[in-house]
């Protein structure tokens, strides 16, 4: 599964087209509207035309849901605050690559001037927030930074990642609302060293809020 509908939409096409119903994980297709629209709009209309549905679900769904639930009690959010890490460790090489293990930092950096910037999943978490909450974005930042570690860590599929090298990114996404809420994610997605495994993922969230 890729976290982009970019490449799971060809498979998402064929299964809508053949009135499956579709249930998956893929972070894009929790709410890509503003990610990837043309697309989003694409997939929509074919399940509406087949009479099926297609939806994101998974942790970034859970997110959304356990935060909105949490903001019944407020009556005023100034912000919304959240912050995640994931242990690559375990994954195949090609999610590695895509989060740029095993590059050096200089290589990450030739990438970032080359590529165009992809959308982070806690941008689709938020946005989907936002949104459900009933709020209208203004302006939307994301930065992309990588991790370095000063250890060798051991990823499954690739083995002994040396220390200096890249061992995975930090995304970071903001945005405003027109009605005042700010909201910010941080999502960490790299190879554990052994510190980080002993301490385990991470998944926090913050609302400041007038109860």
């Amino acid at each position: 599964i890729f976290p982009d509908l970019e490449r799971m939409y060809p498979i998402f096409e064929k299964c809508l087209k053949n009135g499956l119903n579709v249930l998956s994980t893929s972070e894009e297709l929790l709410y890509g509207w503003t990610t990837s629209p043309m697309l989003a709009s694409k997939l929509d209309r074919l399940a509406k035309e087949h009479g099926v549905t297609i939806t994101g679900s998974g942790l970034n769904n859970f997110r959304v849901t356990l935060v909105s639930i949490l903001t019944g009690a407020c009556q005023k959010i100034d912000s919304i605050s959240g912050k995640a890490t994931s242990n690559l460790g375990p994954y195949g090489a090609q999610l590695l690559h895509y989060y740029h293990v095993g590059e050096t930092e200089d290589e990450f950096n030739e990438k970032m001037r080359k590529q165009r910037f992809k959308p982070s999943s806690f941008r689709n978490t938020a946005e989907s927030l936002i949104s459900d909450l009933g709020l209208t974005i203004m302006g939307i930042e994301e930065d992309i930074e990588p991790v370095i570690d000063n250890e060798d860590v051991r990823a499954t599929s690739l083995g002994i990642v040396p220390k200096g090298s890249v061992t995975g990114v930090v995304r970071t996404f903001r945005a405003n609302t027109t009605q005042g809420t700010s909201f910010e994610g941080k999502q960490i997605l790299k190879v554990f060293n052994s510190k980080e495994i002993a301490e385990g993922c991470l998944n926090e969230w913050f609302i400041n809020c007038l109860l």
